[in-house]
């Protein structure tokens, strides 16, 4: 996580950086900002758990909360975990009005493809 400075641009890493990502081979994020009260926002971290030539993990999608400071904080209870085997690889995230459903959806494709497993899967926060 990193500051962006509004005066030329540079960034600062954030107090506590790096943060871990709950699992193993982080491929995507998705943010929603200042989503609940106006000044937390929530992360979303797609955990691959495969990639070539390293150890096969079990892949999940992990929420964060975020505060105004830049500070992402696990939220446990909100960790999907995925079928072994299966390779998600995008998280995207609502835009507009929908936004504050609090919807994300994960693309899981890699592995899959061509089974009943390759397709859009989406969650609400």
């Amino acid at each position: 996580m990193f500051t962006i400075s509004s005066t030329d641009g540079h960034l600062t890493a954030v107090a506590g950086s790096p943060f871990h990502s709950n699992g193993y081979y982080p491929v995507s994020f998705g943010f929603l900002y200042n989503i609940f009260t106006g000044s937390e926002s929530w992360l979303g971290v797609v955990n691959k758990g495969a990639d070539p030539n390293q150890r096969d993990t079990e892949p999940n999608v992990s929420a964060f909360k975020v505060s105004s400071a830049g500070i992402p904080t696990l939220v446990s209870q909100a960790t999907v975990k995925l079928t072994s085997g299966t390779s998600p690889s995008q998280l995207m995230t609502a835009m507009g009005s929908i936004a504050k459903q609090e919807f994300w959806a994960f693309l899981d494709q890699y592995q899959t493809a061509g089974s009943s497993l390759a397709e859009v899967y989406s969650y609400q926060v």
